[in-house]
Parts: C-alpha cells; sequence; structure tokens
C-alpha cells in the first residue's frame, strides 16, 4: 500500500504525548513535529526553555511542568499532574537523561570517574525506568505506547 499523505499517517489528534527534556535539542524537536501532527504536547524538563539562554523555542507546548527524571517523586508528581488535566497520557517520549557522564573533565574515558560512569548510566537507565513506571499505569487504561 502506497501512503502519499504522512500527515494522515502519523496523526496525532487527540493523543496526549508527554516530552521528556522537552526544552533540550532532541526533544524540542519532538515536540514541534508532535504538535505539528496535532498532538496535546506536556513536557518535563529540569529548566523552563527561557533558562537556557541558548536559543528561541519555535514551539508552543500544551503544559509544562519543572520536573527532574533523576527524581521519582518528581517524575511521579508530574504524571499525576498531566493525567488530572487530560485525563489520559498516551504516548511517553523519553528524551531526557536525568544527568550523566561525558561533561567537563569527563568527557573522555581516561579520565572519567566511577562516579562519573554511574551518574551517566544511573541517567541513562533510572531516568527512563521511573517514567516509565511511573506512566504505565496511566497508559494501561487506554492502551498507550
Amino acid at each position: 500500500m502506497e501512503v502519499k499523505d504522512y500527515k494522515q499517517m502519523f496523526d496525532m489528534t487527540g493523543k496526549v504525548v508527554v516530552v521528556t527534556g522537552g526544552t533540550g535539542y532532541l526533544g524540542s524537536a519532538n515536540v514541534k513535529c508532535l504538535k505539528d501532527f496535532g498532538a496535546t504536547v506536556a513536557v518535563i524538563s529540569r529548566r523552563a526553555a527561557e533558562e537556557r539562554g541558548d536559543r528561541q523555542y519555535p514551539f508552543e507546548c500544551d503544559m509544562f511542568l519543572k520536573g527532574n527524571v533523576a527524581d521519582a517523586e518528581s517524575v511521579r508528581d508530574c504524571f499525576k499532574q498531566i493525567a488530572d488535566k487530560y485525563g489520559r497520557i498516551d504516548v511517553l517520549v523519553l528524551t531526557a537523561t536525568g544527568g550523566g557522564a561525558g561533561y567537563g573533565k569527563s568527557d573522555h574515558m581516561e579520565n572519567m570517574t566511577d562516579d562519573d560512569f554511574s551518574l551517566g548510566v544511573m541517567g541513562a537507565v533510572g531516568a527512563p525506568f521511573r517514567c516509565i513506571r511511573e506512566a504505565m499505569p496511566y497508559m494501561k487504561e487506554r492502551g498507550g505506547s
């Protein structure tokens, strides 16, 4: 089957999408795309866009929550607020890392301490774990992804 109308194929109208790290480079591109395809987008980020100071954001999200994916209570509270407002969560897009190694002195492996490495692993594995765990009850209600 040939699909010619990609806007229709990827239509997100009526879907509530949560994007973690939505003010970062990857996250903000995801938010813009999701909005272009009709999604209601809730962004969770440690910093508001205006706190970044490195560029203007070309999108408007529907709900912004200042939260930290490295903190389970913060994640739990953010998902509850989203579900309370919209009554559902359909899609979860994980672009936040919750911190991690690879910055400053530890940007090269030979300079990385065990603590830096552990922080990177916990960011790469722990943040998605916490977000998925907290989103699952809401997504199970309606078959999210």
